[in-house]
């Protein structure tokens, strides 16, 4: 019988093969049946779950460990701001207004006569200047020369026709006495037969004439145009030859003696103006200016003399009338020499009454119309509520919300807040009072975590 070596039947072990896994050997029986599960319990819930609660503690006791940081109060930073110390005085309320030249005399010259020019004066044109009563022109006088004539003749006539009937009354008179018939006849029988009416018609024809001659006389004077007043052409339309009668417009005169400002107030600015009374005594003086590109041209003085009884139509403004005498400069008492101008835009300072223990304030240092900015005995800011009794473009006069010698904050502030610390403009803040970083003031300061 062959016999066969399991030896033989073995695969050899190369060097290229790799050697045969063995199967794991089976744990013992109480391992493998209980170990092995609560291991995989443990690794699989219990140990995430360990890990979680341990850095949950672990974070719950770095944030209750940690350090603090110290939190410094915030540094008031003062502003700086320009200030001007108030007093209290009486002031005198002056209303600026704009106001339009204008003259206070004016007519249009018209002949009385018709007639053909004849002579003209070489100052009638437009700027030219006459005196009360100078002449001006000459209207032809021959035809008004020659109604005298004919009037004076028909006096005499009158006079001659008065005499006669006078005579012939005379002797109506001895024959009625003669008559004796006083007290057979009417009284309208004696008046005719003493001639009464012829004489009185006589008279009455004198009288005529006497008038006629008059009228005569005065066209006459009429021929000849004199200045009315103190005067200044304004516009002329006539010339040497011209035909005029009393419809023909010679020229355009303004007096030189005066002139009118008409000039254009709030109607809450009259309380503070001086008006004349009725015997045109007293009125509020007044500054006018003409003010151009080149700057003040001229001033004048003035007085307010009338109030206009109605409002301007275009900016319901009072309307007042204010007088300046000499607006030419004729007598160099007025002006600096230079003419006032009719029709000219000026500026009007009217002086008005005086108010008394007042606060004058610019306008620039008001604050929400009627409010005012006061840096108080503690360099802080103070909002004030102010009662204002006048005010123009530039200044108003204050009674009561601010005191004698506060402070009036001038600078402007881009957030007011009553109780701002405030230092003044001119002097130098306080290092101390500075916080460390400027760019952050009220951040806390970060704890060292050393």
């Amino acid at each position: 019988m062959m016999r066969i070596d399991t030896a033989t039947l073995k695969p050899k072990r190369t060097a290229e093969s790799p050697p045969a896994m063995r199967p794991a050997s089976p744990p013992p029986g109480f391992a493998g049946r209980f170990l092995l599960p609560v291991l995989r319990v443990v690794i699989l819930y219990l140990l995430p779950l360990a890990v979680v609660a341990g850095g949950i503690l672990g974070a719950r006791h770095l944030i209750e460990t940690a350090p603090q940081a110290e939190r410094r109060a915030p540094v008031r930073q003062a502003v700086p701001v320009s200030v001007m110390t108030l007093q209290r005085s009486d002031a005198t309320a002056t209303v600026r207004v704009m106001g339009t030249v204008m003259p206070a005399q004016r007519v249009i010259l018209q002949p009385r006569v018709s007639g053909e020019v004849v002579q003209v004066s070489p100052k009638l044109q437009p700027g030219g200047r006459f005196e009360a009563g100078e002449f001006i022109l000459q209207i032809d006088p021959v035809d008004y020369e020659l109604a005298v004539r004919r009037t004076r003749s028909q006096i005499a006539q009158a006079e001659y026709e008065e005499k006669i009937e006078a005579g012939h009354q005379q002797i109506a008179e001895r024959e009625w006495g003669l008559l004796g018939m006083h007290d057979q006849a009417s009284e309208l029988e004696r008046e005719l037969a003493l001639r009464q009416p012829h004489l009185l018609k006589t008279r009455a024809m004198l009288e005529a004439a006497r008038a006629a001659l008059r009228s005569a006389e005065l066209d006459l004077e009429r021929t000849t145009l004199r200045a009315p007043f103190n005067c200044m052409v304004i516009a002329e339309h006539v010339d040497l030859g011209a035909q005029v009668s009393s419809q023909t417009q010679l020229a355009t005169l303004v007096g030189t003696d005066e002139y009118w400002i008409q000039a254009a107030v709030p109607i809450d600015q009259l309380q503070w103006i001086d008006f004349p009374d009725a015997e045109g005594q007293g009125g509020s003086e007044a500054v006018i200016r003409q003010e151009l590109a080149t700057g003040v041209q001229g001033e004048w003085t003035g007085r307010v003399v009338q109030l206009v009884g109605e409002l301007d139509p275009r900016g319901r403004m009072a309307r007042v009338l204010i007088s300046v005498a000499d607006p030419l400069c004729i007598d160099r008492g007025n002006g600096n020499g230079l003419p006032l101008l009719i029709d000219a835009y000026v500026n009007v300072a009217i002086e008005g009454r005086p108010a008394q223990d007042v606060i004058a304030l610019p306008r620039t240092a008001l604050r929400e119309g009627r409010q005012a900015w006061v840096m108080n005995s503690s360099d802080e800011l103070e909002i004030r509520e102010l009662e204002i009794v006048w005010g123009n473009q530039d200044t108003v006069l204050v009674r009561r919300g601010i005191e004698d010698g506060e402070r009036l904050v001038t600078t402007d502030i881009s957030a007011p807040v009553a109780g701002t610390a405030l230092r003044l403009l001119d002097v130098e803040p306080d290092a101390s009072l500075e916080p460390e970083d400027p760019a952050h003031p009220l951040e806390p300061l970060a704890a060292s975590s050393d």
